[in-house]
């Protein structure tokens, strides 16, 4: 049985709106942690999901049910990656190249993106090996352009360093 049968809807008592999504008091979750009948939702729907892209995954959201009223629950979850979409309907343009066009790129944070290149591949930092199975956990090959541009999770760190706002700011260095 599809756990969407089982579910039963509240009235909405508001609208999510953007200071939600950004409060992370949407009512939206993430699927994969807890076993609610709404995460198991998620689930079902595979909202993470890396083929899909932006439009695709709003687009499915918008059909499940919320697991809080608007505006009265903080829950991390997919409202970042619903910015993100928003970032890309307003603005025109895929959120990776927004970010990169509007943001990276006037900071001068040349190692930042969704993917990177292969001689870039060998600084990313690696999980811990899993002491009770001695194998590292699977990653996704992060040099491989993926459809799902995650506004929650999709920028990387800069080269592993930390770079100043400005090119003429004084560069930190570890002692």
């Amino acid at each position: 049985m599809r756990i969407q049968a089982l579910l039963s809807r509240q009235e909405e008592t508001g609208s999510v709106t953007v200071q939600d999504l950004f409060r992370h008091t949407s009512g939206l979750t993430y699927g994969q942690f807890g076993d609610s009948l709404v995460k198991r939702a998620y689930r079902e729907a595979n909202m993470m999901d890396p083929q899909q892209t932006l439009a695709e995954m709003v687009t499915k959201l918008s059909q499940l049910p919320l697991a809080y009223q608007p505006g009265t629950t903080f829950e991390y979850s997919m409202s970042v990656d619903v910015l993100g979409r928003v970032i890309e309907v307003v603005s025109g343009m895929p959120l990776d190249q927004f970010i990169a066009e509007r943001v990276t790129k006037p900071l001068h944070m040349v190692d930042s993106g969704f993917v990177v290149s292969e001689s870039q591949g060998t600084r990313v930092a690696q999980p811990l090996t899993d002491l009770a199975t001695g194998k590292r956990p699977p990653m996704r090959d992060v040099t491989k352009p993926q459809n799902f541009m995650s506004g929650g999770g999709g920028d990387g760190l800069d080269g592993g360093r930390l770079r100043p706002l400005r090119p003429d700011a004084p560069q930190w260095r570890p002692t």
